[in-house]
């Protein structure tokens, strides 16, 4: 590999002064999106230059074999399909962005490996393509521990494995079509149940009254009630704070799940608003939520305060008749989610009483 190096940077078609000015733009920008993502994190800056480092050897790796030109090219296409992977991150949710991710660097895959691009091999695609993004997002995936988005950083992975079934294939229509729908699966199948798997838990031999149940809440009409003197069967309550979108977001989908059971009186969806600390004597709470039907309620306790124990919002917490706590976690009550659905853990307890 060494002596390959060596004979590509001797036969290079182009001069060093672009070289050099590539590197610095290249690094130049990676230590602004940084900066500008953790501007706290010291460890950043060695993050850009190991990825500074990669992107370099695997330019040099491929340099001299096309010349300048067809370099140029390489460059557009590795830093396009990272760009491309950043914008769509800030606008699709996680399950799109897992499947949109895959098919971006399949697609810059194919595109390197074509006779234009001068036929690179998949060890110069996976140097030039695959290993510089892996750098970059790797870090901040687990620097982070946020398991949900594990995924997410593997991507260039997926996609690379794809790209070479796609180039020993003879079938390649074929391919593309079932590894488009295997994908998708596990975007929208596979990716939502491992997040609903980790957010949440069905406690179904839960033998202990919680000691949230006896916490004092108010109800939209003004009276003070608690947990422990609801006499319903099912208990399901929606925590929220007024400066959380995705709560706001998630009320309709919520009211969706109460309508469908409004006809049995014995469960009891609701949502409990944690006040922020200027909002415990005002009700914005209640007029954020008075077009919905579900009840409204109010915690007495400041959301710093956290006597809920919520760690994240918005969290939906499941008490039975005897004021058990039985589920905790995230609301999904799509039907391709069968772990930790709301909609299946109310008809199981439905059909257990």
């Amino acid at each position: 590999m060494y002596s390959r190096l060596k004979q590509q940077w001797s036969n290079r078609k182009f001069s060093a002064k672009f070289f050099a000015i590539f590197g610095i733009v290249w690094i130049g920008a990676l230590i602004f999106l940084f900066r500008l993502i953790q501007p706290n994190n010291k460890i950043s800056l060695i993050i850009v230059l190991s990825c500074a480092i990669t992107l370099l050897l695997s330019l040099v790796f491929c340099f001299g074999k096309n010349g300048q030109q067809k370099t140029i090219q390489y460059i557009a296409i590795s830093i396009g399909a990272c760009l491309i992977k950043m914008f769509l991150g800030a606008f699709l949710d996680i399950y799109t962005r897992f499947l949109c991710d895959i098919l971006i660097y399949f697609i810059a895959g194919i595109m390197l490996s074509s006779y234009k691009m001068g036929n690179l091999s998949s060890r110069e695609i996976f140097l030039l393509l695959i290993l510089p993004v892996l750098m970059v997002f790797l870090p901040i995936v687990h620097q982070n521990i946020n398991i949900y988005f594990y995924p997410l950083a593997y991507t260039p992975l997926f996609a690379f494995g794809m790209l070479m079934i796609y180039r020993k294939t003879q079938y390649k229509s074929l391919f593309v079509t079932c590894s488009i729908f295997i994908v998708a699966l596990l975007s929208f199948v596979a990716y939502p149940n491992y997040c609903s798997y980790l957010s949440g838990a069905y406690r179904k031999k839960q033998k202990m009254i919680d000691s949230r149940v006896y916490l004092p809440i108010v109800k939209n009409n003004g009276d003070t009630t608690s947990i422990s003197i609801m006499n319903k069967k099912l208990i399901i309550i929606d925590a929220w704070y007024t400066g959380c979108g995705i709560c706001i977001k998630q009320f309709p989908e919520f009211e969706k799940l109460a309508m469908k059971y409004k006809i049995d009186t014995n469960i009891y969806f609701a949502t409990l608003n944690i006040p922020l600390k200027n909002e415990i004597s005002n009700n914005i709470a209640f007029d954020l939520t008075k077009k919905y039907s579900f009840a409204k309620l109010k915690a007495l306790d400041n959301i710093n305060d956290n006597k809920w124990d919520i760690q994240s919002y918005p969290t939906i917490l499941v008490f039975d008749q005897n004021k058990y706590l039985i589920y905790k976690g995230s609301f999904y009550s799509n039907k391709n989610i069968v772990i930790n659905n709301l909609d299946a853990i109310v008809n199981r307890h439905i059909s257990n009483q």
